[in-house]
C-alpha cells in the first residue's frame, strides 16, 4: 500500500466536507438575498412615505435633506412625538392586527402629527 493512495473512508470524508461547504454556500446566499429583500422593502415604504409628506423632497440634494431631517429631528416637539408613537406601539403589539393594521397610519384628513389640514393634506 502506498502512503499517497486515500481510503475510501477519507475520500467520502471529503466528499462530505465538499457537499456540507456547498449546501453553507447555499443558505448564506439564500440568507444575503432575504436581508435584501427586507432593506429594500423598507427604503422603498420610508422612501414612500417621505414622498407623502413631503413632496418637495426629491428637489433638494442628498446634503441638504440631511440637514432638514437632522434638524427636524432635533426639534423637541418632534423628539416628544417620537416618544409619543413608540410608547403607543408597545400598546399595541397586544392588540389583534387588524386593529394595529387600522391604527397604523394617519387617515385621509390628517398630517404626520395627527392634526386635520382645511385642504385635507
Amino acid at each position: 500500500m502506498e502512503l499517497e493512495e486515500k481510503s475510501a473512508r477519507l475520500i467520502r470524508a471529503e466528499e462530505k466536507v465538499k457537499l456540507a461547504n456547498d449546501e453553507l454556500e447555499k443558505v448564506k446566499k439564500e440568507e444575503k438575498k432575504r436581508m435584501r429583500k427586507v432593506q429594500d422593502a423598507h427604503k422603498y415604504m420610508m422612501g414612500g412615505t417621505v414622498a407623502r409628506f413631503f413632496p418637495r423632497c426629491y428637489t433638494f440634494n442628498k446634503l441638504e435633506i440631511y440637514r432638514i431631517i437632522s434638524y427636524a429631528f432635533s426639534n423637541p416637539s418632534v423628539q416628544s412625538f417620537i416618544e409619543k408613537v413608540v410608547s403607543e406601539r408597545s400598546k399595541e403589539e397586544g392588540k389583534s392586527e387588524k386593529t394595529i393594521s387600522e391604527n397604523a397610519g394617519p387617515g385621509k384628513n390628517e398630517k404626520h402629527n395627527g392634526t386635520v389640514s382645511e385642504n385635507g393634506q
